[in-house]
């Protein structure tokens, strides 16, 4: 098929083109009938590390996004916070400051995570800096002023 062409064709060298190899593999599979949106998930997180790797924060953050998406309400909590997690870091050095606020809240407040320690743990090993930076940057431009 052609998602598997595009997916073989990616190589550890080139992060950049096996990004893009690996998105639009994803794609195919979303526009299989019918959809296998798992796998197109899957193929989103994987390709938005790769662009993460060349440094195109903003195609990375747009496929974590758009995996998000698929993963969120479906009870997959450890791939759904991670996703949330990279999401809020991502936007955070974009200079998206609303967007990662409300990836790392989302985090907190998900039905999903009945016990929030789960992701607090999470924010912790992974740079609970970003976390309370996001909240102090968001909290000044939302001050009346």
């Amino acid at each position: 098929s052609a998602a598997s062409w595009f997916i073989k064709m990616t190589n550890d060298e080139a992060d950049l083109n096996s990004g893009l190899l690996l998105e639009q593999g994803a794609h195919c599979y979303v526009r299989m009938d019918p959809p296998s949106l798992r796998k197109y998930a899957f193929h989103l997180v994987l390709a938005g590390h790769r662009y993460s790797k060349a440094g195109q924060r903003k195609h990375a953050l747009r496929c974590y996004n758009n995996a998000w998406d698929i993963f969120k309400g479906k009870g997959w909590t450890l791939a759904g916070n991670h996703i949330g997690f990279t999401i809020g870091r991502h936007s955070y050095n974009v200079r998206d400051i609303e967007g990662a606020y409300n990836a790392y809240q989302s985090l907190l407040t998900r039905e999903e995570n009945t016990v929030h320690v789960q992701c607090s743990q999470i924010l912790f090993q992974k740079g609970i800096q970003d976390f309370v930076s996001v909240v102090q940057i968001y909290l000044q431009n939302e001050a009346p002023g």
